[in-house]
């Protein structure tokens, strides 16, 4: 994925951030969507760690997390609640 350092200016304008934070946010996404692509019907793959705890619950709170956490199991089922 090429991202648009233009648009990324102006988010990180936006909101206070640095260029930097803003454009890896870009890329992590890009990363999290093809390897849910990749995944889709095949053994269960737990995306969990900080970013996942940033991305899901965290909401507006920035937590400045380097790397992408994943557990990969034997099929089983998780009820979420």
């Amino acid at each position: 994925m090429e991202i648009n350092l233009e648009v990324c200016r102006t988010i990180a304008v936006q909101y206070g951030l640095p260029l930097q934070f803003v454009a890896k946010e870009f890329y992590v996404f890009d990363v999290l969507g093809q390897i849910a692509e990749l995944t889709a019907g095949k053994k269960e793959l737990v995306f969990k760690g900080g970013t996942a705890l940033n991305k899901i619950y965290l909401g507006k709170m920035q937590r400045f997390s380097e790397d992408l956490d994943f557990d990969l199991s034997a099929e089983r089922e998780i009820g979420l609640t």
